[in-house]
């Protein structure tokens, strides 16, 4: 649901989210417990899991260029590890902070983002809920025909020593170029480091290139896009250091092409 926004003041704003989420997973590994992703066995399940969450978060705005929001609520997770399972109830709190600030000249405008939360999310890898602290910062240029982005994210399980918990770190960069009033090429990278609670860590990536050449009063364009992933196979080490150099390398590469066109009646 989009957040609504009640006025304060002139400087400040009340906004308020209510979201509900159901995912029902085919197959998973089978967890230990509903609120820890560790695998445990090779045993399989097909989890169901039901998010609500409500915020309320007060924006202020400092100047015309800087603004903060604070937000709390509580989140409500039904969880089901397979049909005739119990199903459980689990409810937390949710906490975040946002501060943003913005210049601008004549030409170009840069957004400096940072921010923290503590809530929980349904691991993808077992469908399990996981409750994470989060932090991210980005910057963010842009001018009439060049985007330049920059972004740094860490979210953590809490509490980090459960079985299966761990900790997960990117960096993402992408570069857009509009070429001419139609036509825009982008570039971007992104990088993943993950640890678990046990000591094995993985590194890995991916990026892409795309092009895409929309045409004004018609309805025919032209697209395309490259892209590619590659990931160090997970490996228990004592420490954090990884020589990604003298670990075994798996990667991978895609490539679509589209073309559409109206003048034949089909789309």
């Amino acid at each position: 649901m989009p957040a609504r926004t009640t006025p304060l003041s002139q400087q400040d704003w009340l906004e308020g989210t209510l979201d509900f989420t159901r995912i029902q997973f085919s197959e998973t590994p089978c967890t230990s417990a509903p609120t820890s992703i560790g695998v445990t066995s090779s045993a399989r399940c097909t989890p169901r899991d039901d998010l609500t969450m409500l915020q309320l978060g007060l924006r202020h705005r400092f100047t015309r260029t800087t603004e903060a929001t604070l937000r709390a609520g509580a989140a409500v997770a039904g969880t089901q590890s397979s049909a005739g399972a119990p199903y459980l109830l689990h409810a937390g709190p949710l906490v975040g902070a946002t501060l943003a600030h913005r210049t601008r000249d004549v030409n170009a405008q840069t957004v400096y983002s940072f921010g923290a939360q503590l809530s929980p999310i349904v691991a993808q890898q077992t469908g399990a809920i996981d409750r994470r602290l989060q932090g991210d910062a980005s910057v963010e240029w842009t001018s009439q025909r060049l985007s330049l982005r920059a972004s740094a994210r860490g979210s953590q399980s809490i509490p980090f020593d459960v079985s299966g918990a761990y900790l997960v770190a990117n960096m993402e960069t992408s570069v857009g170029v509009q070429l001419d009033r139609y036509v825009t090429v982008s570039l971007g990278e992104r990088i993943d480091w993950q640890r678990y609670a046990s000591g094995q860590s993985f590194v890995g990536g991916s990026g892409s290139f795309a092009f895409k050449s929309p045409r004004a009063g018609s309805s025919s364009d032209l697209s395309f896009a490259v892209e590619h992933s590659w990931r160090v196979r997970p490996r228990a080490m004592k420490t954090a250091t990884v020589e990604a150099a003298a670990l075994p390398l798996e990667s991978s590469s895609h490539f679509c092409a589209a073309h559409r066109s109206g003048d034949d009646g089909r789309r």
